[in-house]
């Protein structure tokens, strides 16, 4: 009790004096009464502290030497046993000396380097670490940050109801019954020349991740010009904008009974917009088959990967095949289906690749191969065969590293040399020359397999 009362003194002291500091300039001088409340309260944890190391003596001392030698036994086990984890888990050998150097070269920066060290010089010093060891391995900027946020919780956005492809020229492949587009005139086959103030050119990579960029960034804006042109003639509409969850698949059409569907990025909910777009259609017809076009598409979540697979796979087939590590040690694991198969009457199913199908695409387009599903068609595909885990530490980065790599499940390579078509193109850059011909000769490949 003393010691509460001497620390509580003490504090009052303290709380007086900054009171006279700022209201005065001068802090007021502590009475001698004071310094001993003070003094009594460091005096009495002294106290405290010695009874303390007295009291673990007498125990100590009290046990038999045995028991000593058991005790001391168990701390240095402990000692070393936490030591040997926290040298394991910062990387063994390799990781230490790769930490050391790190920390060596970041004091030489903060010394001598003449460059300011902001945050945003210290993130391109991370990024660049990480690409010098794995070119899928990166540091997230915050606009990444944000889409992938959006993308995991479903927020609605700006939507325009249309998907495109380049085929050479950025052309639109399919428009939402019913979108804004769809009211505002656009048509399956027309060339987008200009989106508002973006101008589109063959030199995009990706036009449907351009596109979904733009409308991304329509916060205030309720329509926007789309300039297209149509059989040699230049038309601008003027399409709504409809705040909804962006559309990751997109139906193309029912040809004699094979649906094809554009998949634009495995994100959270597209296999569900796939089932509702099959669902809807064999209300009206029968489905022979479904051909994806997945060209363009970067890839995304594999857990969609794997519900994509069980629309037409018995549950708990092998669809992928992944090694990697865990804390240092050798990771093998399957992926596999884990519903039972939702359409088993769809006997063909077919994808759509180019040189820009990448990740998750890649890995359903080599199940495809490997179980005989249906025809690949287009390009070889990126060859991105692995997965990434993110990380951050406080106040630091969202970072992304490689964790795993993964083949098709008998095997098919991809990392490093994509997944290859049945039919290699003839060009000699490796290019599709003709889109259409190639598409609807998948098309009569499927629906001759599955007539009887």
């Amino acid at each position: 009790m003393p010691l509460v009362m001497n620390l509580a003194r003490a504090i009052d002291i303290f709380v007086t004096s900054i009171t006279g500091f700022i209201l005065t300039g001068t802090p007021d001088t502590p009475t001698s009464t004071g310094w001993t409340h003070i003094t009594g309260f460091v005096q009495g944890l002294r106290q405290r502290w010695q009874a303390r190391q007295k009291r673990a003596q007498a125990k100590e001392e009290a046990r038999s030497p045995s028991e000593r030698r058991r005790r001391k036994w168990i701390a240095k086990t402990a000692f070393y046993s936490l030591m040997l984890f926290a040298f394991f888990l910062t990387g063994g050998p390799k990781g230490w000396r790769l930490n050391y150097d790190l920390v060596m070269t970041g004091i030489a920066i903060g010394a001598v380097m003449d460059v300011e060290l902001d945050e945003a010089a210290r993130r391109k010093v991370i990024h660049g670490a990480l690409q010098a060891l794995d070119r899928n391995s990166r540091v997230l900027s915050t606009t990444h940050e944000e889409v992938e946020r959006r993308d995991k919780e479903g927020t609605k956005e700006g939507n325009l109801g249309f998907s495109v492809a380049k085929s050479p020229r950025i052309t639109v492949t399919s428009v939402k019954l019913g979108g804004p587009a769809d009211r505002a005139g656009l048509e399956v086959g027309d060339t987008i020349i200009a989106l508002g103030d973006l101008t589109l050119t063959n030199k995009i990579i990706r036009p449907q991740s351009v596109i979904t960029y733009y409308i991304r960034t329509l916060n205030e804006v309720d329509e926007i010009d789309v300039t297209v042109e149509r059989d040699g003639a230049l038309v601008n509409l003027l399409v709504a904008i409809e705040k909804s969850r962006i559309d990751w698949a997109h139906r193309v059409g029912n040809f004699d009974g094979i649906l094809q569907i554009l998949v634009t990025k495995f994100s959270p909910g597209m296999t569900a917009q796939v089932r509702q777009i099959i669902d809807a259609e064999r209300v009206k017809a029968p489905i022979r088959g479904v051909l994806f076009d997945m060209r363009g598409n970067p890839g995304g979540w594999s857990s969609e990967t794997a519900e994509l697979a069980s629309l037409f796979l018995p549950e708990r087939t092998v669809i992928a095949h992944r090694t990697g590590r865990a804390i240092h040690f050798p990771l093998d694991s399957e992926t596999t289906t884990s519903e039972p198969e939702a359409y088993p009457d769809i006997k063909q199913v077919g994808v759509i690749i180019n040189r820009n199908s990448a990740s998750a695409a890649e890995q359903f387009s080599a199940m495809v191969k490997d179980y005989e599903m249906g025809p690949v068609v287009g390009e070889v595909s990126y060859g991105k065969g692995s997965s990434q885990k993110q990380f951050t530490y406080p106040g630091g980065p969202v970072f992304r590293l490689t964790t795993a790599r993964f083949t098709g499940p008998k095997g098919t390579l991809i990392d490093g040399v994509g997944v290859k078509p049945d039919v290699l193109p003839t060009s000699e850059d490796g290019k599709v020359e003709n889109w259409d011909e190639v598409i609807e000769k998948a098309r009569q490949d499927m629906l001759a397999k599955t007539l009887p």
